[in-house]
């Protein structure tokens, strides 16, 4: 597993095999989308991914600080067993909480939208 990054001075894959979603401000890379804002305490929704997480095909060695908010995965591709790091912070915001997640190829240097899609698809559960 990596280190968990620093999304303040996070930097990104110079090749198309990231996704990167935040609050507006919260880093200085390029966002692929503003992070939405969850009706929810920061705890419930840091949980509530974690039980996403635990519960999804693809994820293994995850790794959880609740009093951080942060969390840490391995997803693996299904067919090519490729494995990328996945990483949430779980942020309080005025009406709820919202959250950054960050999802990197390890190798290659292209993901045909793998990451893309793997954290819309937790934002779409969410």
């Amino acid at each position: 597993m990596r280190r968990f990054p620093d999304f303040a001075t996070l930097e990104r894959s110079p090749n198309p095999n990231d996704c990167l979603v935040a609050p507006d401000g919260l880093t200085q890379a390029k966002i692929d989308r503003v992070a939405p804002i969850f009706a929810r305490p920061p705890g419930k929704l840091f949980d509530d991914v974690l039980a996403r997480l635990e519960n999804a095909s693809g994820f293994r060695d995850i790794e959880a600080d609740a009093q951080a908010g942060e969390i840490r995965a391995v997803a693996v591709t299904p067919i090519l067993r490729f494995k990328d790091d996945f990483y949430v912070k779980v942020l309080p915001a005025e009406t709820g909480a919202t959250l950054a997640v960050y999802s990197r190829s390890r190798v290659g240097v292209g993901d045909m939208g793998t990451n893309r899609r793997r954290v819309q698809a937790l934002l779409d559960h969410l």
